[in-house]
């Protein structure tokens, strides 16, 4: 179903005769579902592990000179959505405009990469059950330590358990003993930003 409705988008900006200058963005919400398989990765939507908020993400613009289709390496989140075609688009808001994203135009033009600096913090409430009400013990509540920190390759998950993806993609050796080293220089935007 999916693939048949992409389809029918792009057939219709062909026949539009606007597909060449059209930017097309398609992106998923959080994580796959959660009961169903996610493989290669672990977890589903509403989880911190990487199935709970790795999505998909396909920019098209034939016209809009950025090269070959390719993947991009690093750190992207959502919050990239909003500058990214605002700069692709030459676009200037009327006011000064902090985004919680980056714009990632240069890096979709392959004049630079994503910075091996950046830190994403993923935080959310867990969904509760019919009996979780909201309270200061509740899984409902947003605390620091239940918070998930990306950085390069490196997952620190609720303060506690260290993976990483580059030997282990599937999380499931936790190495925070290993490297305490990175578990500080993750911990300090944790805190920073909490």
């Amino acid at each position: 179903s999916l693939d048949e409705s992409v389809t029918r988008i792009l057939d219709a900006l062909r026949e539009e005769k606007i597909a060449q200058r059209t930017l097309v963005l398609f992106f998923s919400d959080n994580g796959g579902a959660r009961h169903m398989r996610n493989d290669p990765l672990r977890g589903g939507k509403g989880t911190i592990w990487e199935g709970g908020h790795r999505v998909p993400c396909f920019i098209r613009w034939p016209k809009g000179n950025l090269g070959e289709p390719r993947d991009i390496d690093g750190l992207t989140q959502v919050q990239d959505i909003l500058p990214t075609p605002l700069d692709l688009c030459q676009i200037k808001p009327k006011k000064t405009t902090a985004f919680d994203g980056i714009s990632l135009a240069s890096v979709l033009r392959g004049k630079k990469q994503v910075s091996e600096d950046r830190v994403l913090i993923i935080n959310y409430s867990r969904m509760p059950g019919f009996s979780n009400y909201p309270s200061p013990h509740s899984q409902t509540q947003m605390r620091a330590d239940q918070a998930a920190v990306l950085w390069k390759r490196w997952r620190l998950l609720e303060d506690r358990e260290l993976y990483n993806l580059a030997t282990d993609p599937m999380q499931t050796k936790n190495v925070i003993d290993q490297h305490p080293e990175v578990v500080a220089k993750m911990r300090k935007p944790l805190y920073e930003w909490w």
